[in-house]
């Protein structure tokens, strides 16, 4: 009789192995590094398995993008008072882009704004619906927060603060002060 030899079941990719892969090659290496077959060598696949889950390195690029910014909104703490919820928001943006700062770079390419970046800017925007403010007050503040957070994160990537006695986590601070102390007496 013979043995009948058991195959082991193929592992396949999934896009979220893509994904993962691909931010940890953005993270280590940067955006020049990022290939469709460094991507590929680093799941243990093909380049042509890595097509099967993106269109092609733009799709993979906002993919990943994606991952990075849904992990602000899902930090989000809804208990917060506004002002707190505001604050954190902008502590949140600047340590994930920080952290990935080839995604830092990324919000700056586009005209349109991504899901992700949606659902981040609608984390914001729930913590100023809950401040009482007028609407047209929780836009300036929207606006505003979200502007200077972005300004300071890109410039903060682009050219770091090297000096004594100022940090890039006290000019940061200060920022923060500043931006609590604005939108605190809006109408």
């Amino acid at each position: 009789m013979a043995r009948r030899l058991s195959a082991e079941p193929r592992r396949t990719a999934t896009r979220d192995d893509v994904l993962t892969a691909a931010r940890e090659i953005l993270d280590e290496e940067g955006i020049a590094s990022l290939t469709m077959a460094n991507v590929a060598s680093r799941v243990g696949f093909t380049t042509m398995a890595v097509y099967r889950h993106v269109r092609n390195r733009e799709d993979m690029l906002e993919g990943v993008l994606d991952l990075v910014l849904h992990e602000i909104a899902d930090h989000s703490d809804p208990e917060a008072s506004w002002l707190d919820g505001v604050e954190s928001w902008m502590r949140e943006v600047r340590s994930h882009l920080v952290s990935h700062s080839w995604a830092a770079t990324m919000l700056g390419t586009s005209t349109t704004m991504t899901a992700a970046w949606t659902s981040t800017v609608n984390v914001l925007r729930a913590h100023l619906a809950r401040s009482g403010l007028s609407t047209r007050s929780r836009t300036r503040a929207g606006v505003w927060v979200t502007r200077v957070t972005m300004g300071i994160v890109l410039q903060e990537v682009g050219a770091p603060i090297r000096s004594r006695g100022v940090t890039n986590d006290s000019f940061f601070d200060d920022i923060v002060a500043q931006t609590r102390q604005y939108v605190s007496q809006l109408p």
